[in-house]
């Protein structure tokens, strides 16, 4: 990984830090604080790199890989990412966050290649990837399973994290090329709310749903990896594939979901 060591004057990263409205901090290599904390999601700075990146890495191995990574938001994931290969491509829809993830990287002395682009829109024209870094995009978008389904022709593996509707929840069903998914419906805060897709209603799918979309994009060995109860309902972790798993990852079963 190249890193370039730079030093950045007190009153400058003042500046960068009222130039933008953030929504999230790390700490830069010198233990100083970039953007801003949000006490109503998250109190204190971001860990650089997530420890469900270095997850990835272990299981996986980085180096070398080629990652997409959709949904950047303000690059603390991205920094993370490049903790581990050079290989990094990054969107967002937002071209706010775009910026943001760009000036992040440029106080962590790294580059990286950061696109304003529609993740429901990826086909291969944009590139192929081994690794889809998919994390905190999904339940924001109103068709989820459209989505996944593109993502099968670019990239062979995707680690996705992502708010699911419990089976008990869920209070619509949709058909999509024979298959049946439940879903409810959420409402989004709009094009101005930061934490919001870009449609004014999302779908939250069940795992089963999520599972039945990867296996259809081409993902057919997929394992859950982690359920959490988080303030805004349960999440999970997944990781599908579309070779063989490592007998090392030890999955949940789907008994083990709050249904």
């Amino acid at each position: 990984m190249s890193v370039r060591h730079l030093k950045i004057e007190s009153h400058l990263l003042d500046e960068i830090n009222d130039m933008f409205d953030w929504h999230a901090a790390a700490l830069l290599p010198d233990g100083r604080l970039l953007g801003r904390l949000n006490p109503g999601k998250r109190p204190d700075p971001n860990a650089i790199p997530d420890k469900r990146i270095a997850k990835l890495d272990s299981l996986f191995g980085l180096g070398g890989k080629t990652v997409l990574e959709v949904g950047c938001f303000e690059g603390i994931h991205t920094v993370g990412l490049k903790q581990f290969t050079d290989h990094v491509t990054s969107v967002d829809i937002r071209p706010s966050n775009v910026s943001k993830t760009m000036m992040r990287l440029s106080l962590h002395g790294l580059t990286s290649d950061v696109f304003i682009a529609d993740a429901e829109k990826l086909d291969p024209s944009f590139g192929t990837f081994d690794i889809i870094f998919h994390f905190g995009v999904l339940y924001h978008l109103l068709k989820p399973v459209e989505h996944i389904q593109k993502l099968g022709s670019v990239g062979d593996l995707i680690y996705l994290d992502t708010h699911y509707c419990r089976d008990s929840d869920a209070t619509d069903n949709l058909v999509i090329d024979g298959e049946t998914y439940q879903y409810m419906s959420v409402d989004e805060g709009g094009w101005s709310s930061p934490f919001s897709g870009k449609d004014p209603t999302a779908i939250h799918l069940t795992i089963g749903g999520i599972q039945r979309a990867l296996e259809k994009a081409g993902f057919i060995h997929h394992a859950i990896l982690e359920l959490r109860a988080e303030r805004n309902g349960p999440r999970t972790l997944i990781v599908g594939s579309k070779t063989q798993l490592p007998d090392r990852i030890a999955p949940l079963t789907y008994e083990d979901i709050d249904k």
